[in-house]
């Protein structure tokens, strides 16, 4: 059986309730084109794929993930220029620790000890 209180809350006028979740409905569609723009924006990158290392770039975050993960990732944040991960593997079957750069500018490497790849 329900409580007096929890029964008066059930039946109480839901406007000040209904127009909180207007304005945070609101909010939220607004974020949400925003993220949409964003990922629009992100699918128009193409990428070069070099052996070597992007150097003199500053780093924008380093994570452990897949060559598709790392290239979502790279696409959804506007700071990111390219990646970078050991081996000379351009799609390599597990996860590799990837180092995202605001820059894309690699060095090649004629050993072939990394892959970057690059927006254009």
């Amino acid at each position: 059986m329900l409580e007096l209180p929890l029964l008066l809350m059930l039946s109480a006028p839901t406007s000040e309730l209904d127009d909180e979740l207007v304005e945070e409905n609101a909010m939220l569609k607004v974020q949400l084109q925003a993220l949409e723009d964003e990922l629009r924006e992100g699918k128009r990158h193409s990428y070069i794929i070099v052996h070597g290392y992007i150097t003199g770039s500053e780093n924008v975050m380093m994570e452990t993930m897949d060559v598709d993960m790392a290239k979502a990732w790279c696409n959804s944040h506007r700071r990111c220029r390219g990646f970078t991960f050991g081996g000379s593997d351009e799609r390599p079957g597990d996860e590799v620790t990837v180092t995202f750069k605001a820059r894309a500018r690699p060095e090649r490497e004629p050993a072939r000890r990394a892959t970057t790849w690059g927006c254009e």
